[in-house]
């Protein structure tokens, strides 16, 4: 993971300073510095295995209709500070 990133993001900066700021991010010049200075393939993308967290949602229900609404942590945490959020069907606040 470290090898591959770092040598990614100093291959950018070597690339900048050799051959100037209007260079394609991940063109030629950077190509040219990944395999010739790191031996590593020129690759943009990463393929690590990442763990996704889980979320934590909410539900909130409107009183005209049998809809849910999830909401996010953060959103929650909006409504108990007081902000409220409307059904867009009756304009009532959600629950």
């Amino acid at each position: 993971f470290l090898k591959q990133t770092v040598a990614h993001e100093v291959a950018h900066l070597i690339a900048h300073q050799l051959f100037g700021e209007r260079i394609q991010p991940h063109g030629e010049e950077w190509q040219l510095i990944m395999r010739g200075v790191y031996e590593l393939p020129p690759d943009r993308c990463h393929t690590y295995e990442i763990k996704r967290r889980q979320v934590k949602r909410y539900i909130y229900r409107c009183p005209c209709a049998d809809s849910d609404f999830p909401f996010s942590a953060q959103r929650h945490g909006l409504v108990n500070q007081g902000r409220r959020y409307l059904c867009r069907r009756c304009r009532q606040t959600l629950v």
